[in-house]
């Protein structure tokens, strides 16, 4: 019998290796430098993403989920994106097919 556990491939993204980090810095002590050396991260880009600030369109985006999830549920996984995207317009939130197929994608929705 085959040992999983030892053969097993972690797959982290590089957001969570950055978290980790940031956490191990905050409760460990560690100095930042150290940290990036042993997991092998470059120190700038985990300073990068420290000071990443939120861009117009993710917030847009942050405010439209909850609208193209409701006219998704609203009617029943029947409406695709073009309709959604029509039904939003309608609502007063234009915005394109191919971001609320994005939007539909990124929440693991999709239309019957």
């Amino acid at each position: 019998m085959r040992n999983a556990g030892a053969d097993a491939v972690w797959c982290w993204s590089v957001a969570d290796v950055y978290a980790a980090i940031d956490q191990i810095v905050l409760e460990g002590g560690l100095a930042v430098r150290v940290v990036c050396k042993i997991l092998n991260v470059s120190r700038s880009g985990f300073y990068a993403w420290r000071d990443e600030t939120e861009t117009q369109r993710e917030r847009e985006n942050l405010a439209l989920v909850p609208l193209v999830c409701e006219v998704f549920w609203r009617h029943k996984r029947r409406y695709g994106v073009r309709r959604i995207a029509e039904e939003l317009k309608d609502w007063g939130s234009p915005c394109g097919v191919a971001r609320v197929a994005k939007l539909l994608k990124n929440q693991g929705l999709r239309a019957i």
